[in-house]
């Protein structure tokens, strides 16, 4: 439908679909609050959780490390950022960041790259 051909009807319709939404995403608001509300520190996840396959979480990881610089990411962050489960993280931290060089622990689930090792 062309803008010079439209009528009277179809703006009607158009400003009422318009108005529905706007309600449907207060609405929806509303609704993400009280779920908040219910799971305290916790939110939902923003979009379903990553399969990776087998290598492709270790490059993925040192680079965020890298950007972090000398204070490093936490676990809950990184796996924020990586979307996989921070149990999983903690695991991978525990058994291929052992034999990962550059890979440092520098506080209670707290990672940094050191800046002076290379792959």
């Amino acid at each position: 439908m062309m803008a010079s051909t439209l009528r009277t009807n179809d703006c009607r319709n158009l400003a009422a679909i318009v108005r529905r939404k706007e309600r449907l995403e207060a609405e929806l608001a509303r609704l993400k609050e009280q779920l908040a509300a219910y799971t305290p520190g916790m939110t939902p996840p923003a979009d379903i959780l990553m399969n990776y396959r087998r290598g492709e979480l270790k490059p993925r990881i040192i680079a965020l490390l890298q950007q972090a610089g000398s204070e490093g990411l936490t676990v809950k962050k990184l796996a924020t950022e990586l979307r996989i489960k921070p149990g999983n993280l903690h695991g991978w931290f525990g058994s291929t960041a052992r034999r990962t060089a550059g890979i440092v622990k520098v506080g209670p689930a707290r990672y940094c790259w050191l800046t002076d090792v290379s792959l």
